[in-house]
């Protein structure tokens, strides 16, 4: 299992999830109206100097969907009209992962 760490601008948030679920990913969790800043394009703090947010969105996935994923923002970032469009992915191995019922699968 991968876990997978996504930050974009709000006005990607849309797209963004639209890609994902097209890649037939349903587990996911989205945290809006987050502020930060990328090594490219404006810092987006929610304040007057520095206005807008961004949106973080986490996952978790097979390797062979972290693959597809990672693709699918590579070619979504050559798509960019400006810097502050740039999506961030990062990912990492997921060492546990609990959701299900484990006792009733006992």
């Amino acid at each position: 299992m991968k876990f997978v760490y996504i930050s974009c601008n709000i006005s990607k948030l849309e797209q963004t999830t639209e890609e994902i679920r097209n890649l037939g990913i349903k587990t996911f969790q989205i945290v809006e109206d987050t502020a930060g800043s990328f090594e490219n394009g404006n810092p987006r703090m929610n304040t007057s100097v520095w206005p807008g947010t961004n949106a973080v969105i986490f996952l978790q996935v097979t390797p062979e969907k972290c693959k597809e994923l990672l693709s699918t923002v590579r070619r979504m970032n050559t798509e960019i009209v400006n810097e502050n469009e740039r999506i961030l992915a990062a990912s990492w191995e997921c060492e546990d992962y609990v959701y299900s019922d484990e006792e009733k699968e006992a």
